[in-house]
């Protein structure tokens, strides 16, 4: 499997810019490897698992770069590598286990605490600027965005901007990152050192291998720590079946 990335190819990655360079997020490689799980198990529940961001993929301003997909079978499912070329070599960015035919995680309860504070998706903007994250129109998923307590309770809705998803993503990156970012509410008011908060590993994702769009999404915050948290996600359709479970 190897993704020409691009402005060209991709032209809603220049929608995501950390400290003035565009980069690939954490939420692209995610959404990637879900297509790749839909393309050897058709219809299926998957998981990913030890998922681990180990290095940033800049986004070229001009051409290219090749992202390719290394496949190794394990216990009836694959080890996944994301690479690209660096030298004779290569620059691995991601890694992970894919699981087909897992059943999903134990639901999160619904967050019912008293709502402390209700946010506009430009406010998370510019929380986000603030530590030098800049989101353009294409990744305008949050409808609305509540507190509870250190629970976060996003409504989700396509952006009116064309071309948000990416043909090669069953569930949109800009979807997943509006509802794992919005966790930023929880810091609105307090002292920040101005560098950004990033994923850098995902202990469980599981997917329900359908291609039905998320309109809610819950974000939990289990653990902090001095200079990282840890976070339960889940996202819902319509019906308030379960599409998406991160846990940790």
């Amino acid at each position: 499997h190897e993704l020409p990335v691009g402005l060209r190819t991709l032209p809603y990655l220049a929608d995501h810019v950390v400290q003035g360079r565009v980069v690939a997020p954490g939420t692209f490689h995610v959404a990637l490897l879900l297509a790749v799980a839909a393309e050897h198990w058709p219809g299926a529940p998957v998981e990913l698992r030890e998922l681990v961001f180990r290095r940033p993929l800049f986004v070229p301003e001009r051409g290219e770069v090749t992202l390719s997909t290394l496949l190794r079978p394990h216990a009836g499912g694959f080890v996944v590598t994301l690479s690209t070329p660096e030298g004779e070599g290569a620059r691995v960015h991601v890694e992970a286990q894919l699981v087909p035919h897992v059943a999903a995680p134990a639901a999160m309860s619904r967050p019912r605490g008293p709502v402390d504070g209700r946010f506009a998706y430009a406010e998370i903007v510019a929380a986000l600027a603030e530590v030098e994250v800049g989101w353009g129109p294409t990744w305008a998923w949050s409808a609305a965005i509540e507190r509870r307590g250190s629970d976060v309770v996003t409504r989700l809705a396509p952006p009116a901007e064309v071309g948000h998803a990416g043909d090669h993503a069953p569930v949109p990156p800009a979807l997943l990152d509006n509802a794992s970012a919005a966790g930023v509410v929880l810091h609105l008011g307090r002292d920040n050192d101005g560098l950004p908060r990033l994923p850098f590993a995902v202990e469980r994702l599981w997917w329900s291998g359908e291609a039905t769009a998320p309109v809610e999404a819950w974000r939990r915050l289990r653990a902090r720590h001095e200079e990282a948290e840890t976070v339960d996600l889940e996202l819902h359709d319509a019906a308030g079946r379960t599409v998406v479970a991160l846990v940790g």
